[in-house]
This record gives C-alpha cells, sequence and structure tokens, in this order.
C-alpha cells in the first residue's frame, strides 16, 4: 500500500510565532522559491504553486519525515571556499562565486547565533583566512574569516535534526533546544530553561539565522549585531531581502538604532511604496570578562519606526555616511578588517539614530556618548593625557561640523523650526562673546585669542554638561544671553527662548540645542558660504 502524503502548515498570524519563528519561515519561503528557480529537486519533500503565499508556506512529502528535512536543511545550509552559502539570500552572481561578498554574514553568524565553537566548530583563529577585497581603484580592505570545513566540522542546523526526528518522525514531544537558536541567553543557572516548544516549529528557529541581517558595531570588532526583521509579507520579503546591505561600507553601524534603521530605509528604498515601514529586533552580543568563550546579550532594541523616523534617517546616513579611510591615516579599529584601508563610522550617528527610534529631537543628549563609544574614547583620552573622555567626545563631534550643520539646515529634521532659530541665537550669542574676547586681546592681554576661545567655549561646555536641573540651566543660559549684550536674534526670539529653558520638563531641550550651537559654531559669512553651497548641491533648506 502506498504511503500517505503527509504536510505541514505555518502561518505568519500562527498563535506563538514570535518574530524569531517569522523570520525563519521567511528563511523558508526563500529556500524554496530559489529552489524552483533554479530547479533544485528537493523530493522527497515538494510543493504546490499555491503552497507559498504572502502569508504561509505549505510543504508535502511521502515517506520518513528526517529524510525530507535534511534534504531541505543541506540545500539551504551550504558551505563554499569555508563561508556560509545561502542560496535563498545569496542569489547575486558575485555572492555565489566570490566567499568576500558572503564572509560578513559569515562572521556575523559565527559571532552570534553558532558564536561556541563546541556548537559550531570552525578553524581555529591562528588559521585564519584572508581574503581580498576591492571596493574601487586605490581602495581595498582585506576581510578574515574562520573556515568551516562541512566533511570535518559539519554543520549545527543539519546535526541538530536528529533531536527533531528521533525515530524519523516528528517528535510527539516537545524539543529542548540548546542556546543557539535564542543566542545570548542560553541556560546559566538553575532557573533559566532551554527553549523548548513543537519540533515543527523549531525547524522554523533553525533557519531563522539565514534571513537576519549581520551587522558590527563600531569598535574593535567584538560586538556584533544581528537584525531580526519582523515579516509581514512573505513573498515581498523574498524579493527585496536578498539586496538589502549589499556593499561592504553598510556593515559597521553606530548604535542598535543605527541598524535597526538602516535596515528600514534600505527596505523602503527597494519597495513601490516608500510608506512601507520595516519593523525589526536588533541584538547586540559581545564579549564580557565573565564568560571568556561565549559572547551574552549586550542590549535588545524594538524598532518600530514612523515615516518621519525613516525620512530623517535617509538625511542622516546622507550627512554621515561611513567612510573609507587608508590605513596610512590611522589604525583600523577592527580585527577583522585590515590591509590598505577600513571603513570608519562617524561619531554622534549613533545618538542621533538612537533617538530617531526613540521618537525624540534628533540633537538630544547629543553630547553624551553611547557606551559602545567608550572603548575608542578610552583610547583617545590615554593619548591626550588631561582630557576627559567627555571633552574628547565634545572635540569628536566638532569635527563633524560640517555634516550636523546640513542636518541643523535641513528642514525635515525638525518638529518645531523654534528649536533651530534657539540654536542660531545662541550662534549670535557665541558671536558676541567671541568679539568681546578678541578686544581683550587688543587690549593687551596675557593670552593669546586661541588660548582665550578655547577656555571659555570649555567653560560654556562644562557649564552646560554641569547644569542638572531645570534651575540651574535657566540661570547659566540667562546670564550668558546678558553677558553678550542686545542680540537681534535673541531679542526677537526672547519669550520663546525663555518659554524653552524655563519648561518644567522640555528645559534639557534648551541644554542640548546650545551644546549643539557650541559644537558646529561657524561665523556668520562661513554659515551663509556653507548654505550656498548645500543648495547647490541639491540640499534642501
Amino acid at each position: 500500500m502506498a504511503e500517505e502524503e503527509r504536510t505541514i502548515v505555518w502561518r505568519l498570524s500562527d498563535n506563538g510565532m514570535g518574530i524569531l519563528e517569522r523570520v525563519g519561515l521567511a528563511a523558508l519561503y526563500m529556500t524554496l522559491r530559489t529552489a524552483e528557480e533554479q530547479s533544485v529537486d528537493l523530493k522527497p519533500l515538494y510543493w504546490r504553486e499555491d503552497d507559498l503565499t504572502a502569508d504561509s508556506v505549505t510543504v508535502r512529502w511521502i515517506g520518513k519525515d528526517r529524510s525530507a528535512f535534511e534534504k531541505l536543511f543541506a540545500w539551504a545550509w551550504q558551505i563554499r571556499d569555508g563561508v556560509f552559502y545561502f542560496p535563498g539570500i545569496h542569489r547575486e552572481l558575485d555572492q555565489k562565486e566570490f566567499a568576500y561578498r558572503r564572509v560578513f554574514t559569515h562572521n556575523g553568524v559565527l559571532r552570534t547565533f553558532l558564536q561556541h565553537n563546541r556548537v559550531q566548530p570552525r578553524a581555529k583563529a591562528k588559521d585564519a583566512t584572508t581574503l581580498v577585497e576591492q571596493i574601487e581603484e586605490g581602495k581595498q580592505i582585506q576581510v578574515r574569516f574562520l573556515a568551516i570545513d562541512p566533511e570535518r566540522h559539519g554543520i549545527k542546523p543539519i546535526k541538530d535534526l536528529k533531536l527533531l526526528f528521533p525515530d524519523g518522525r516528528f517528535s510527539a514531544s516537545p524539543i529542548s533546544l540548546s542556546g543557539w537558536v535564542l543566542p545570548g541567553i542560553a541556560p546559566r543557572f538553575a532557573t533559566e530553561l532551554a527553549w523548548i516548544g513543537l519540533a515543527s516549529r523549531a525547524i522554523l528557529l533553525m533557519l531563522a539565522p539565514i534571513a537576519c541581517c549581520y551587522q558590527r558595531l563600531a569598535g574593535k570588532g567584538n560586538n556584533w549585531i544581528f537584525v531580526a526583521p519582523d515579516v509581514k509579507n512573505l513573498e515581498e520579503f523574498n524579493n527585496l531581502r536578498p539586496y538589502i546591505f549589499l556593499s561592504p561600507d553598510a556593515v559597521n553601524v553606530a548604535s542598535l538604532g543605527d541598524a535597526g534603521l538602516r535596515f528600514a530605509a534600505a527596505y523602503a528604498s527597494r519597495t513601490a511604496s516608500r510608506e512601507v515601514r520595516a519593523s525589526s529586533r536588533v541584538v547586540a552580543m559581545g564579549g564580557v570578562h565573565y564568560y571568556r568563550s561565549q559572547s551574552v546579550r549586550k542590549a535588545v532594541l524594538d524598532v518600530k519606526p514612523t515615516p518621519s523616523a525613516v525620512n530623517r534617517y535617509q538625511h542622516l546616513i546622507r550627512a554621515f555616511p561611513n567612510n573609507y579611510v587608508s590605513i596610512e591615516v590611522g589604525p583600523s579599529d577592527h580585527s577583522d578588517v585590515e590591509g590598505d584601508g577600513f571603513f570608519s563610522v562617524p561619531s554622534g550617528r549613533g545618538r542621533i539614530a538612537d533617538n530617531l527610534v526613540a521618537g525624540r529631537g534628533w540633537f538630544n543628549d547629543l553630547c553624551i556618548p553611547l557606551q559602545w563609544d567608550f572603548e575608542r574614547l578610552e583610547r583617545q583620552r590615554k593619548a591626550a593625557p588631561g582630557a576627559s573622555i567627555e571633552r574628547i567626545w565634545f572635540q569628536n563631534l566638532s569635527y563633524q561640523r560640517r555634516k550636523l550643520m546640513e542636518l541643523i539646515q535641513e528642514t525635515e529634521m525638525w518638529d518645531d523650526d523654534f528649536e533651530r532659530r534657539f540654536v542660531e541665537a545662541f550662534w549670535s550669542t557665541l558671536a558676541s562673546l567671541y568679539a568681546q574676547e578678541a578686544k581683550a586681546v587688543e587690549r593687551g592681554g596675557s593670552r593669546r585669542f586661541e588660548e582665550r576661545l578655547d577656555d571659555l567655549n570649555e567653560d560654556i561646555r562644562r557649564s552646560l554638561m554641569r547644569a542638572k536641573t531645570r534651575v540651574l540651566l535657566r540661570g547659566f543660559l540667562a546670564e550668558l544671553f546678558a553677558k553678550s549684550g542686545r542680540q537681534a536674534a535673541v531679542i526677537q526670539n526672547g519669550a520663546g527662548i525663555w518659554n524653552l529653558m524655563d519648561h518644567p520638563y522640555d528645559w534639557k531641550k534648551a541644554r542640548d540645542l546650545a551644546l549643539l550651537a557650541l559644537a558646529t559654531y561657524q561665523s556668520k559669512d562661513k554659515r551663509e558660504r556653507s548654505t550656498t553651497q548645500n543648495t547647490e548641491n541639491g540640499g534642501t533648506l
């Protein structure tokens, strides 16, 4: 008697389908679609034309369950030249043929889902492989990776299939999977448990890493991010995901918000409707001293961007792109990017992106570095004795003056145009104070103008940062405006300035706007030339 056909159906809307399960379903959909396009036979697993829809996947097979899914996983999880090759994602010809185009995904998977070398064995660090990627003429980077030999090491998801099919059939009992399925929260204490659920649901979790995006946080390369998209439409995701983050300069990000909004902006830029907003869960992982051989979750952020946040982030990434830096200019901060150059992440972009995700003003707390910035800042501090981390961070922001000016001049970046007028009023105040310092030098002061200016700026910065209450801030700003004399921009906006710095809960905006103005100050002539140049280059004012 012929064996009965067996089927299983997964839907995005099934009860208990979390974000990782939906990502896994998307990975399954993409893998099956690619097998169709490439005429790959996955029998005994098969599906009909109407089995792959925008919100569900149905697969069919005859015979042993394990045989059907082993062939699927062998196709979905491949190794080429020692590097992971995912047919559902790596569809471009250069991704198929050249390992260096897949290295960042490979490194990301091994730093997150399959981080422990006992979970996914790979080459030893001393045997790391180095490949050269040519960015353009005269620009190249070297990428390093730990190769996987499938014959010797095996592939973790394929090996784990035996847990799901103890007797060749789907397990009737709940399945317990180790922590790589939910990376960074592996059981460490008696009260913590591994993931437990149905074998059919475990299939999706074991495919989920394929469809996630992987990026590296600015710093020494110890912190990696995976972006788990919140998939709402399988067909749309299949058409867009393979063509996101193909450029090597898109790998480095400054914060979790930066990673989530970069994905959302890239997704929106490829859709017919720019109103589509791709939500995601962003997870940062890295090593800590008490877990030497294992990375742990350092932060988790759910990114649900508004249209305004995506639009503002597109302005942000145009003004603050990752920059290629020749290795002769300075040492790379990245342990697995070496050679002729590397991509640097501009200071401040991470804080601005996190503000956009949170729905705050893009300038909020701009002069307070994120935790991801501290390692780099500490190295700078040691190289400049006597300077505090806060002062070095402010100097780094000042080096981004031109980029920040682009955001200040962009009307879409502001919820209230008065906030920009506050910055302009503070510029006029600074201009008056600087002129007073110049006159002091003309009268025969003992210090050079540059020294007096540096001391004045540092006094203003420190006083603003120390203004931890509304009363302290109001007192300092009122005194500063009074010292500058009767400035037209201050007189014209006097009531608004006072209301902002005396606001019961929004008074911090006045502090942050004043610090932004201090970091970006230019003479009026330079600002006007910058505005003219930006307009001629197609900028929006």
